[in-house]
């Protein structure tokens, strides 16, 4: 009876001996396995979904920068027009240095109001530049938001499954399992509502078209027609300030002589005069 119950002991602590060694060998089987499938979701998210967010993250970033000079370009060529008229104003400097000393300030008032109306049709323009371009630019910002969102997700994904394969014992191997495949389908879902490449591919298309519109801010028309104007008000000041001068000069040029009363004699000098007879 004893060597009955020690045969029995026996199997029973053999038997969970041997079902600890077999589990023991599951657990390192499906944690290698695990392990493995960790590092396939690591390198996929190294490898391929952060470099292309890091991608479109930076082409991003370089597109704010082209909105920005195409925006400083078109306000500098805004800007010119302002010296091109003063240019063309400046045609009657020596004009004016001649006339020095005469009045023909009424010469040039049509063109300092037409100039203030130059400057402040070059100041609309560059407003109006300004405003498309910050309209613009939330567009990027939106992306880099989005992506810095997506980026942040990602790497949540790779801590928890990291977690889960560290904590990985036999009972739980179905649970990591899960977790793994919760991770990549989370981090897929991600990259697949990011704004990809396209996007910026779009953006990019939209910049043309953005730049078309801020030099449309200088309103063709309204410069051409001030040109005009500047050149016609300048030669009218031209001839205006020529008939100044010409004016001054022959007023120069009339000399008044006084006229001369024919002298008479003084009374009595004759007599003053004549030689005394002795």
């Amino acid at each position: 009876m004893k060597a009955f119950a020690f045969f029995a002991v026996c199997a029973f602590v053999c038997g969970a001996q041997a079902g600890v060694v077999q589990q023991d060998d599951d657990v390192v089987t499906r944690s290698s396995l695990l392990q493995t499938q960790l590092k396939v979701f690591i390198d996929y998210v190294d490898a391929s979904l952060k470099p292309a967010l890091y991608k479109t993250l930076e082409e991003s970033s370089e597109l704010t920068k082209k909105v920005a000079n195409a925006s400083e370009e078109v306000t500098e060529a805004n800007n010119k027009f302002i010296y091109e008229i003063v240019e063309i104003v400046r045609q009657n400097e020596r004009i004016y240095e001649a006339a020095k000393g005469i009045d023909v300030q009424e010469c040039g008032v049509k063109t300092i109001d037409m100039s203030k109306r130059v400057a402040e049709a070059v100041e609309a323009a560059n407003k109006c530049v300004v405003e498309k371009a910050a309209d613009f630019e939330k567009k990027p910002v939106e992306v880099r938001e989005k992506i810095n969102e997506i980026v942040k997700l990602i790497d949540g994904n790779t801590l928890m499954a990291k977690k889960c394969v560290d904590e990985h014992t036999f009972l739980t191997s179905l649970t990591t399992a899960a977790c793994l495949t919760r991770a990549k389908v989370s981090s897929d879902a991600a990259w697949a509502s990011a704004p990809g490449n396209l996007k910026i591919v779009s953006l990019n298309m939209e910049l043309d078209n953005l730049v078309k519109d801020m030099k449309a801010c200088a309103a063709p028309k309204v410069f051409d027609g001030l040109r005009a104007e500047a050149r016609q008000l300048t030669a009218e000041a031209k001839d205006c300030i020529y008939e100044k001068v010409l004016e001054q000069v022959k007023v120069s040029e009339q000399v008044t002589v006084p006229e001369v009363e024919e002298m008479k004699p003084v009374e009595g000098v004759e007599e003053v005069l004549k030689p005394q007879v002795e």
